[in-house]
């Protein structure tokens, strides 16, 4: 058929058989499943997404991943030394970080109120240099794991107090301010994972100011978007929270709510003196739909050119 003379035609050209595929979804989209869809668009990324909303809310996203070259698929799978597929989307490594927390809906409670803190503060975003909210919700697990007790009945979690739940948010702020980012590398390992050596760690593991490591095969750097500048500025935040602990009360439970309240009204105070110069970037396209497809993109490649501007011009 002319489809599979298509296919054949454009087997060793990833990119174009992407988009074939993309644009024959697309058009189904238009077609049969126009009227079970309130709105869809497309998405440049590293592998094509579609992002679909139904007239049920249900919220789906379709992405296109060929792999034509076998043997070289299978050979960067040894190298890794891993047996899964790397995931696309940051959702389902959250739901495997609640395998490593002892308290799930406490958790979810602690990561809200960080990443709330870390967007009020301007620390928030993969696309910025800073972390991004799957890097937030594995320290937030590291906290869970290391200072809650393992669960014994739905019971204490019905009790968990406000008193606990401000020591959980003062140990976070605690050891992450003297958590040595320079030369440590933050884990959640599961007992069956074997330690690479530093030879054989990719340069994934590597990049990065913070080695946040996803405890997910193939256990990449979650915070490899950051650069000197943002984790100095990160490990200021936290610094920042204790020095306000340390000026007010927080003895009472009436103390300690007042206190996280506080926490959550920081400001962010960039650009600081320390700030010596800023460059405004304006990105510009003919309508919405090609700013929607393309934003994703230009954010990523503004965060390499960041990135290269430290590394390379000692900016």
């Amino acid at each position: 058929t002319s489809f599979d003379e298509t296919l054949h035609q454009l087997k060793y050209d990833t990119n174009e058989l992407n988009n074939y595929i993309i644009n024959l979804l697309e058009r189904q989209i238009e077609g049969n499943l126009k009227d079970e869809i309130i709105y869809y668009r497309k998405i440049q990324a590293l592998f094509p997404i579609i992002s679909i909303l139904f007239n049920d809310q249900t919220k789906v996203e379709i992405f296109v991943q060929i792999q034509i070259n076998k043997e070289q698929s299978y050979e960067q799978k040894s190298s890794n030394d891993f047996n899964s597929q790397e995931s696309i989307h940051g959702v389902h490594e959250i739901e495997r970080l609640l395998i490593y927390v002892r308290y799930p809906p406490i958790f979810q409670h602690l990561l809200t109120f960080i990443r709330t803190w870390a967007q009020h503060v301007g620390l928030y975003g993969q696309v910025y240099g800073y972390l991004s909210g799957y890097s937030w919700a594995i320290l937030c697990a590291y906290i869970c794991r290391r200072y809650l007790s393992p669960i014994k009945s739905l019971s204490s979690i019905e009790h968990f107090s406000i008193e606990e739940f401000f020591s959980l948010v003062q140990q976070f702020f605690s050891t992450f301010a003297q958590f040595n980012w320079s030369s440590e590398a933050l884990r959640l390992y599961p007992k069956s994972y074997k330690q690479i050596t530093f030879s054989e760690k990719t340069s994934v593991y590597n990049r990065g100011s913070m080695r946040i490591i996803s405890p997910s095969p193939p256990y990449n750097n979650a915070g490899r978007s950051t650069i000197n500048s943002t984790r100095d500025l990160i490990i200021q935040g936290f610094q920042r929270v204790l020095q306000l602990l340390n000026k007010i009360n927080t003895i009472t439970c009436e103390d300690k709510s007042n206190a996280l309240k506080q926490i959550l009204e920081l400001n962010n105070d960039f650009p600081n003196e320390k700030t010596k110069s800023l460059l405004q970037l304006t990105l510009s396209s003919e309508n919405i739909s090609e700013l929607d497809e393309w934003i994703g993109w230009m954010k990523s490649r503004l965060a390499h050119f960041i990135n290269d501007c430290e590394e390379e011009c000692h900016l």
